[in-house]
């Protein structure tokens, strides 16, 4: 987009400018872009959230996108908005960090409560039950 300049108005002395978006972060959904724009016009930063690719088709059809979100601001604002960002963003790591490092000190669960386990399990005990059926319905029907 260029910057454009046009005569103001009766009632109105400023300028008025064109404004250049520049895509500031791709993030991975809705909520995580809310976050970020709620911070941004927080600080008196205009954005905008686009949707990547096909994403905003699918939020019509199905309710949410898989392509993730585009977060976009003016070109005159984007070092701010860039700071902002990134201690958004190192915060967020540094959460995810000590979380791991708690989760680390945590015994693994016993087999039962392991859903897969305990499924597979199941289906064992359920397919060698329906085995010794057959067998000894077919038993019973040639000896007995």
């Amino acid at each position: 987009m260029r910057e454009t300049q046009q005569k103001p108005e009766a009632g109105h002395s400023a300028d008025i400018t064109a404004m250049r978006p520049v895509r500031l972060i791709s993030v991975e959904n809705e909520v995580h872009a809310r976050m970020i724009a709620g911070v941004l016009e927080g600080n008196s930063i205009k954005c905008w959230i686009r949707d990547k690719e096909s994403g905003g088709y699918m939020s019509i059809y199905m309710g949410f996108s898989v392509f993730g979100k585009d977060l976009y601001v003016d070109e005159a604002d984007v070092d701010q908005a860039r700071e902002l960002v990134d201690g958004i963003e190192a915060e967020v790591g540094a959460e995810g960090t000590e979380k791991m490092a708690e989760e680390e000190d945590i015994p693994a669960p016993p087999f039962y409560r392991n859903r897969r386990i305990a499924a597979g399990v199941i289906a064992a005990v359920l397919g060698i039950s329906v085995a010794v059926v057959l067998i000894l319905n077919l038993y019973d029907a040639f000896f007995g």
